[in-house]
């Protein structure tokens, strides 16, 4: 499949800020959730979770089949390990944050306790125990997003073509500026519902520029559009223009 796209501005779950990494990083690594369908938080890495009546445990079973590509097997200890170098003030992630639901998630972030006083722990290879601070009904929506998505031990992903990942796709070459290749993960759990052997981003500063190669039969996606109704884009691109859901925040600042 071949994805028109702006920069990637990283390709490490913990720094990356830009949508076109974390369509990248998606590809490639698997967290606990994902959005299904439906828009709600569905099982991923993780086949199931249980809440406690007060609201402030969650308890996560991974997957048994769960892989790295390396044919190692995927541990609530990867899920610790991640997480506690996301919020680690070290790390310098923009979206430390983002588990600032978890006990203790903000006073790591602000330096006043160590990254190990994250509320996570691992009871054993296959459970995941999360101690919020406070009940929070939308954690689950927390974990679908890509900051917390997990490395093998929570170290940094290594260069294109070394990289462990536990997504159905592996990353095999990055050109910076240029173009972004993943290619099919075998040893992915559920590898027989993938049906791509792999996918081209390509990378465009010029949004007029990739719809002209799109029009052009040279990208199989894009989302960039031209300034145009949308009833005259239907006409010009018919079945091609699909519109979708997404869940996100946008804001206007004035000057």
């Amino acid at each position: 499949l071949r994805r028109g796209t702006a920069e990637i501005d990283s390709l490490d779950p913990a720094r990356a800020v830009l949508m076109e990494s974390a369509a990248v990083l998606r590809d490639v690594y698997e967290g606990l959730l994902r959005i299904g369908p439906d828009m709600q938080p569905v099982s991923a890495a993780a086949a199931r979770w249980e809440v406690s009546p007060d609201g402030r445990t969650y308890t996560f079973h991974l997957r048994p089949q769960a892989r790295w590509s390396s044919g190692e097997p995927v541990t609530s200890a990867d899920f610790v390990a991640s997480w506690r170098r996301l919020v680690d003030p070290g790390t310098g992630s923009p979206n430390a944050k983002q588990l600032q639901a978890v006990k203790n998630a903000l006073r790591i972030v602000g330096g006043e306790m160590p990254p190990d006083a994250l509320g996570v722990a691992a009871p054993d290879p296959a459970t995941l125990v999360v101690t919020l601070e406070r009940p929070a009904p939308l954690f689950p929506f927390a974990l679908t997003h890509w900051s917390v998505l997990p490395t093998p031990g929570g170290r940094p992903p290594a260069r294109a073509g070394e990289t462990v990942s536990n997504g159905a796709f592996v990353l095999t070459r990055w050109t910076p500026g240029n173009e972004v290749e993943v290619r099919r993960n075998r040893a992915y759990w559920n590898d027989a519902g993938t049906r791509l052997a792999g996918v081209r981003y390509v990378h465009f500063s010029d949004s007029a520029d990739e719809y002209t190669r799109f029009r052009a039969g040279e990208l199989d996606v894009t989302q960039n559009l031209p300034m145009m109704p949308l009833e005259e884009l239907r006409r010009a691109q018919g079945d091609a223009v699909r519109i979708s859901p997404s869940l996100a925040v946008y804001y206007y600042g004035f000057n």
